[in-house]
């Protein structure tokens, strides 16, 4: 209906008066008025009381037909009655103060504010139109097709088919995304509860999970700032439990930063190269919290799969295979050239199929993402280093949290009054204040890192360890430095290089983290990462420092440097050796076997890669050297050959001289050269027959 002036006038509930609709430049109260139904300001057009009785509506919130009993709100498990008289009330929901309409159960004097009652999608009652908890305005279902290139503001996909549509704000929701619970709990972050949000809230925030923009709807923590994409990330999260990590590895795909692998060193996800795409490919697994992440290839996979590529089981090995010792490189299942730097799939019972992982990817993820269950995951080598976290996964995430916060509580644990006990034999520490900040830093955070062994070493225990690890540099004889002249295939070059060794690398290194957690193993204790490394150890060699007379800490240090060199060595393939890496494995292994730790098998493996190594450089030499003959060789033949053509013509010309200086003249020439044998020493005016002028002395 409407008034004389022809404004459009509505009968609401909310007065005895018509209400009448404004623009927002008729509004002229002051302080500005509130909506009595969403309880936000009225800044465009509303309908007001014609009788001025203080009521105004927003024109969506008026013409939205209310639901007159609701029976499903999450915050009361009553029945709810629409209350239509405004009324200044606490929402017993979110404990806001508000006048306006709201849902009332009067059993329970619990009222609800209209916002907080209708956080759940709701169909009015005229089926038409849906009040929704993330927009002020009421949607009306409209039927779309990708023709109207309306896109949803939840998922930014296109809308096809029946639609939520707000027009005055132009804005479209597809009807599942519609239905998203306004409040969930992810296993990914519990400490607090997610609510939906749009990505108008949260500009410039990124997924928790993946790392790309939140853009339409995802679930987000204020407090913490932490965000999920509601489609793809929300419940699909899948873990890892890695050995070299502390925390779950969590499994991404397309990760929306660039990172780097902690294993091999290269970029990961989107800032591989392109032509490393297809080998390392889009999957990732990464620890949020310290942004720890490992490309598939480089971390723990399934020992053995079975793929449509091949009809027998595939098992996970080193690449290359024992066999294979081509320059060049391919898989089976693709036909391509593959990395030898990557680990494979080979069929088990054959041995002769190869598959680089990049080619079963797709059967790799079904395991990674517990479609098999939560399996245990292996090294190449065939060592377990890790299980699948899918079935368990909040109790796990719980579990760490939880251990956490009991191991950087002020009280000291039990496994660190364990690990400070290793060093009860200490009588004495250093009295300086570096060392008595690291003491007091351990005996706080309840964690023992190397840092702090170092600094509780005694004097006397400090000069033991430094007297273990001087290496007397060795003088190279000018023979050894000759060397390098001759040929490239002389045993002496070899002799050369492996004294060469024993001299100090140019850039000295270590293998270990000196920050990171120490763990017990036996009765020494060596960083978190390097534990495989020293079971292993201890497995197949038994306890190789047992003949040393060497002081508890001192050992453990040792055992430290011996644990990272071999680390360092069973992480390095030999091409990419350098030659300062190989010195200080060979100088730590050098001083480690002088103190008395059994370990010549090191020293054999170690001499046998040196001398591959030395044989791949003699290989880069001699290709290098035949790569420069082969280019300088033509360059210097056309330079020959252009030199003999003008030999050829500078003889032609002195045959030619020759041979006309000797030969018959004519009457002219010989008249020119018979004057000129005459005249050459006469002067000039000589056959004229005059006087000549007088030499007069300068006045």
């Amino acid at each position: 209906m409407t008034d004389e002036q022809g404004r459009k006038q509505l009968q609401h509930f909310t007065d005895e008066h018509p209400l009448e609709l404004v623009e927002e430049v008729e509004i002229e109260v002051s302080p500005p008025v509130k909506c009595l139904a969403c309880g936000e300001y009225c800044l465009g057009p509303c309908y007001r009381c014609v009788s001025r009785c203080g009521i105004f509506l927003h024109q969506p919130c008026a013409e939205f037909k209310y639901p007159d009993k609701i029976s499903n709100c999450h915050a009361h498990s009553c029945s709810l009655a629409l209350r239509t008289r405004p009324n200044y009330f606490i929402c017993n929901d979110c404990g806001k103060c508000i006048r306006g309409i709201c849902y009332h159960c009067e059993p329970c004097g619990v009222f609800i504010d209209v916002e907080c009652a209708l956080l759940t999608s709701l169909e009015s009652e005229d089926k038409k139109q849906i009040k929704h908890f993330s927009h002020p305005h009421p949607f009306r279902v409209e039927d779309l097709s990708e023709i109207d290139q309306v896109y949803c503001s939840a998922c930014r996909k296109y809308c096809d088919g029946p639609t939520y549509v707000c027009r005055k704000c132009e804005i479209s929701r597809h009807i599942l995304c519609a239905q998203y619970s306004p409040k969930i709990d992810d296993p990914l972050h519990l400490s607090h509860p997610l609510y939906l949000h749009e990505s108008a809230t949260q500009v410039g925030s990124r997924c928790y999970l993946c790392c790309n923009p939140c853009d339409g709807f995802s679930y987000r923590c204020k407090v913490c700032n932490f965000n999920l994409h509601v489609d793809k990330c929300v419940g699909k999260a899948s873990a890892v439990k890695y050995e070299g990590h502390e925390h779950l590895l969590l499994l991404v795909e397309n990760i929306g930063i660039e990172v780097n692998c902690n294993a091999c060193g290269m970029s990961c996800g989107n800032g591989i190269p392109i032509e490393k795409k297809k080998s390392y490919g889009s999957w990732i697994l990464r620890c949020p919290p310290c942004n720890f992440c490992l490309h598939i290839q480089c971390g723990p996979l399934p020992y053995t799969i079975k793929d449509k590529c091949h009809l027998d089981s595939l098992t996970l090995v080193e690449s290359p295979v024992e066999d294979e010792s081509d320059d060049e490189f391919y898989c089976d299942a693709c036909e391509i050239e593959r990395d030898p730097r990557l680990p494979i799939y080979c069929c088990g019972p054959c041995g002769r199929f190869v598959a680089e992982i990049s080619c079963v990817i797709p059967e790799v993820i079904r395991w990674l993402t517990g479609e098999y269950g939560d399996v245990e995951l292996s090294m190449p080598d065939g060592r377990i280093a890790g299980k699948v976290v899918k079935k368990n996964l909040p109790q796990v995430m719980r579990e760490i949290e939880d251990a956490q916060l009991i191991k950087y509580k002020p009280e000291l644990n039990d496994d660190s009054l364990t690990l400070k006990s290793i060093w009860e034999y200490v009588s004495k520490t250093r009295q300086n204040d570096e060392a008595e900040a690291s003491k007091k830093d351990s005996d706080q955070s309840g964690l023992l890192i190397l840092h702090h062994i170092l600094n509780r070493l005694s004097e006397d225990e400090s000069k033991e360890l430094r007297n273990v690890l001087a290496t007397e540099e060795t003088e190279i004889s000018s023979d050894a430095q000759n060397s390098s002249r001759g040929s490239f295939f002389l045993d002496e070059k070899y002799i050369a290089f492996e004294k060469k060794l024993d001299s100090l690398p140019g850039d000295t290194r270590d293998f270990w983290n000196k920050e990171e957690e120490m763990v017990n193993v036996m009765e020494y204790s060596v960083p978190r990462s390097l534990v495989p490394i020293l079971e292993s150890l201890f497995d197949k060699h038994g306890d190789v420092s047992v003949d040393t007379n060497l002081s508890p800490g001192v050992k453990i240090f040792l055992f430290v440097i011996l644990c990272g060199t071999l680390s360092s060595m069973y992480d390095t393939r030999v091409l990419d050796i350098s030659e300062d890496l190989l010195m200080n494995w060979w100088n730590y292994l050098k001083a480690l076997k002088s103190a008395g730790f059994k370990i010549q098998f090191a020293i054999d493996h170690l001499k046998r890669v040196a001398r591959a190594y030395f044989g791949l450089q003699l290989q880069a030499q001699v290709s290098n050297t035949l790569s420069q003959l082969q280019r300088d060789i033509p360059k210097y033949s056309e330079e020959v050959e252009e030199l003999t053509k003008k030999l050829e013509h500078l003889r032609s010309e002195l045959k030619r001289l020759e041979s006309e200086d000797s030969g018959r003249k004519s009457s002219l020439i010989e008249e020119c050269l018979s004057d000129a044998s005459k005249l050459r020493w006469r002067k000039a005016g000589e056959g004229l027959k005059l006087k000549p002028a007088l030499v007069l002395e300068n006045l």
